[in-house]
């Protein structure tokens, strides 16, 4: 089993790359010596955090899913993974047009592949269709997870 490849962060001036952790960049590199490598340089996402993943899997999700079950009202019960697909559904999913056969396709993006910001608004949407629907969603803070 391999390691995971670490991920070395800094910033541009000019045309100088200046790397946060330079001499643990260095000691890296040195270990690659000799060998072919791949380069990869693009402007650093400001990513979604842990605590945003652990607050919509956890209390946003369980909370939701009671709305839905308690609207439903038929016994059949609604499984995490089903309101999380349906909030990702409702909230996220845009409609492009294809362009090999010009039909409308509707994609909805992984969380993994949303900003912070991206991901602050979808878990504001899903809380305010809550509360709308009759059931607030504690905040972050006020609940445990």
């Amino acid at each position: 089993m391999s390691l995971p490849t670490p991920k070395w962060y800094g910033h541009i001036d000019g045309n100088r790359v200046h790397l946060d952790r330079r001499p643990v960049f260095d000691n890296y590199l040195s270990s690659l010596n000799g060998k072919l490598i791949e380069l990869v340089v693009r402007e650093r996402r400001d990513e979604r955090s842990t605590r945003q993943l652990r607050y919509f899997h956890g209390p946003v999700t369980k909370y939701f899913r009671d709305v839905i079950c308690a609207l439903l009202a038929d016994g059949t019960g609604v499984t995490l993974e089903e309101t999380k697909d349906n909030l990702k559904a409702h909230f996220l999913s845009k409609k492009t047009t294809c362009h090999i056969t010009g039909k409308t396709i509707v994609t909805i993006p992984s969380l993994a592949d949303l900003t912070k910001p991206e991901m602050s608004a979808f878990i504001d949407d899903c809380v305010m269709l809550s509360a709308q629907m009759g059931t607030v969603i504690p905040s972050p803070d006020d609940v445990s997870y």
